[in-house]
């Protein structure tokens, strides 16, 4: 029995290994099945994420490529029709599959609104704008039906709501068949139930996947992003100097500060006399008169009432109520301004034609650091004094400064048409100050009437404009004293530190860019460490290592803040020569992109694309026209200073010079003929070496002047080899306008979503 017993166990033992075994073997195969299918599906996610990633990124190419074609095609000309086809086929060409282009209140996407291609992907561009700041209209009283985006709470009537309470940034749809602008593209891909990727993961995991229930989708929003520009306008008197010219020793100012009103009859006095202003040839005089009840703020303190006479086409001198205002109180112009001994002379130009009768007295109240101020002045308003019979009969007004205002106002228009919230631009005025609170526009949003206001300001355009308006607009100006003001001199570096805290006061919400204009004939002569300007050589040296020397100047700063400064050089005394060398390819002429980026490692301190010259020997004998009046063949002061500040902070270079001129003195382009010139001058290895004066000529550098290389006149660089005149021949409001479409060109986009 108990044999039996223990045969009867062995028997139970092994029938149960064999069941345990059996078992095993079961649950090993479930568990190698399991695992297969865990690895499968661990794979089949990791291949959706990288689909969905794929996916993305798509998306997000699409998306800026799309928005790229539609502003490329539209700022061509195109129409909004042509522009959204151009994206579409953007988009269908990044992606390879159909897109259906969206348009405001269509219905959400379906299966049956998308064109699937072949691997079962589709797309939907939408046209809109990206909202990055509040509307005006969410502060308002009934934001609740007129905010983009929404507001966190609800709106209570008649109460603003609070900037706190928006909902935005958001992308809102727009219709650009109806006019609407655009600047942001919304893209959404789909991938429908039969593609490869929705098949493999409905494998995977069972059920069904339809297109409305896709999971694996990108989108991306590209959008303009928000610039933020500050034109800084030189007033001194170089802003007016193409207009009112030198005459001999005396200089026609545009504008004449007064000692105040007068009711006093006198007669001018000089040295303790009377003074009469006589034509040489005429054998006529006439008594100084005085200008209504405006008195001259004279040479040496003197009260000078000015006045003096022209002569006219008839060779007499002007009657009594058409004299001249003397400049800095000197008793008379020179006597080439009267007509000579017969009827043949001609007249002198109409840029020196300035009497009496032109000027028009102007109290101009403002105010400077907190005080309340007025000056008195005797403003020139021939050259904006339209007839109230034809109000298209003027004279647009003194240059340059009327072709800065030109190239403000395109800039400005150029800030309209980007549609882009958030956009904004000031302009501030300076001259020795940059204090003046008058001259200060600050930064706006280009929405808003204060930048309308901005753009009518610096409209030379009057066509169509009543001689009421141009009257009004006249008068507004001189009260904002956008005009030169006599005797000023130029602190650039105080107007670029204004310019620097208008952009910085500001927020561009973290993706925005920021620059700055400036206008200037680059003559700063003023010094923080001496608190004055002074024409002397050491205030020009100081005054040019405060702005662009050392870690602390204000052009590192601007560096710094990757802020560029684009730099219009004005003025005949600028001499913005470009040097004309030989490029390292040995084909043309060395361009300032060259010069930039290649290697040129003699061009330091300031001997860039432009170069200096020591300033005119004698010039210290002469300090009351030290400035603004010398010619272009003896400038004083290095002109690769100024050039230093666009190229260190990365910003265009642009100097506003004549045009070149062929052999009939007609504007011509000389570019090709310049290219062959230096690439047939001599050999040189691109070094500039230091220019000691204008006379000295550069061994590497091509000179061509009269009857050389281009022949008669050919008169397009200095001794130097300097470019003196503009190769493409262009006027200077061409080039004014060339030079902001460049600024203004640059449109930067981002992903915002």
């Amino acid at each position: 029995m108990i044999i039996a017993s223990n045969q009867h166990l062995r028997q139970q033992s092994k029938e149960l290994i064999i069941q345990e075994n059996g078992s095993l073997m079961i649950f090993v195969g479930i568990m190698a099945t399991a695992i297969v299918l865990f690895v499968g599906l661990a794979i089949d996610v990791s291949r959706i994420s990288t689909s969905h990633t794929q996916i993305q990124s798509t998306s997000e190419y699409i998306a800026l490529g799309a928005l790229e074609a539609y502003l490329a095609n539209k700022e061509a000309g195109g129409t909004a029709s042509a522009s959204m086809a151009a994206a579409k086929s953007r988009a269908e060409e990044i992606g390879g599959f159909s897109f259906i282009l969206g348009q405001p209140n269509t219905a959400p996407v379906t299966s049956g609104e998308l064109h699937y291609n072949s691997n079962g992907n589709a797309g939907k561009l939408r046209v809109g704008t990206w909202e990055f700041v509040p509307a005006p209209s969410c502060l308002d009283a009934d934001a609740s039906t007129s905010c983009p985006c929404g507001l966190a709470t609800p709106e209570v009537t008649g109460t603003p709501s609070s900037p706190d309470d928006w909902l935005g940034p958001c992308f809102v749809q727009v219709d650009p068949l109806a006019g609407e602008e655009v600047n942001a593209f919304e893209v959404e891909l789909y991938t429908r139930a039969s593609s490869p990727i929705q098949s493999m993961f409905r494998a995977v995991m069972g059920g069904k996947v339809t297109p409305e229930n896709i999971t694996l989708q990108g989108r991306a929003t590209a959008s303009r992003v928000p610039r933020m520009g500050v034109f800084a306008v030189d007033l001194s008197p170089s802003t007016r100097a193409d207009t009112h010219v030198q005459s001999g020793i005396y200089l026609r100012q545009y504008a004449y500060k007064l000692l105040g009103p007068t009711s006093a009859e006198a007669e001018c006095s000089h040295n303790g006399g009377p003074k009469t202003c006589a034509c040489p040839d005429s054998g006529l005089s006439n008594p100084c008169m005085l200008t209504d009840q405006c008195l001259f703020a004279g040479f040496d303190g003197i009260q000078w009432n000015g006045i003096l006479n022209e002569g006219p086409p008839d060779n007499r001198c002007r009657s009594d109520a058409d004299f001249e205002i003397p400049n800095m109180g000197y008793d008379y112009v020179a006597p080439a301004e009267c007509v000579g001994a017969g009827p043949a002379t001609p007249v002198v130009s109409p840029a020196v034609q300035h009497v009496r009768s032109d000027y028009l007295c102007y109290i101009v109240p403002y105010t400077e650091n907190g005080v309340a101020l007025e000056d008195h002045y005797l403003i020139d308003t021939r050259w904006w004094n339209p007839l109230p019979a034809d109000p298209n009969d003027y004279y647009d007004g003194p240059e340059p400064l009327t072709t800065i205002l030109l190239g403000i106002n395109s800039a400005l228009t150029a800030f309209e048409s980007r549609a882009v919230p958030g956009d904004r631009a000031g302009i501030v005025g300076f001259d020795q100050s940059a204090l003046l609170e008058e001259r200060v526009f600050d930064v706006v949003e280009t929405t808003t009437p204060e930048f309308q206001d901005l753009k009518e300001l610096t409209d030379i355009d009057l066509t169509g404009k009543t001689y009421a308006e141009i009257m009004d607009l006249r008068e507004r100006r001189i009260e904002r004293v956008l005009f030169p003001r006599q005797g000023s001199t130029t602190d650039l570096r105080a107007g670029l530190i204004k310019a620097l805290s208008m952009i910085t006061d500001e927020e561009l919400f973290g993706i925005g860019q920021s620059f700055a204009v400036v206008f200037s004939d680059g003559l700063s002569n003023c010094t923080v460490a001496s608190g004055d300007c002074q024409n002397d050589w050491n205030y020009i040296n100081d005054a040019y290592n405060e702005i662009v020397a050392g870690g602390d100047s204000i052009t590192n700063e601007y560096r710094q803040r990757r802020i560029p400064i684009h730099f219009v050089l004005i003025g005949e005394s600028v001499a913005p020569h470009t040097l004309l060398i030989k490029n390292q390819g040995g084909d043309g002429c060395v361009t300032d992109y060259e010069v930039r980026t290649g290697a040129f490692p003699t061009l330091t301190n300031g001997w860039h694309i432009t170069n200096g010259s020591d300033y005119a020997a004698g010039w210290q004998d002469d300090q009351e026209n030290a400035f603004n009046n010398m010619s272009p063949s003896t400038p004083f002061y290095q002109s690769g200073w100024v050039y230093e500040i666009p190229r260190l902070t990365g910003g265009i270079w642009a100097p506003l010079r004549n045009c070149c001129t062929d052999g009939t003195g007609a504007c011509a382009d000389v570019q090709s003929t310049l290219e062959t010139a230096c690439a047939g001058g001599p050999s040189g290895d691109s070094t500039l070496p230091v220019l000691p004066n204008s006379s000295k000529f550069m061994p590497n550098t091509v000179v061509i002047n009269s009857g050389g290389t281009l022949g008669t006149p050919g008169n397009y660089t200095d001794s130097a080899g300097r470019l003196i005149c503009d190769p493409r021949g262009y006027s200077r409001r061409t080039q004014m306008i060339e030079y902001m479409n460049e600024i203004m060109s640059v449109n930067p986009f981002v992903l915002v979503q």
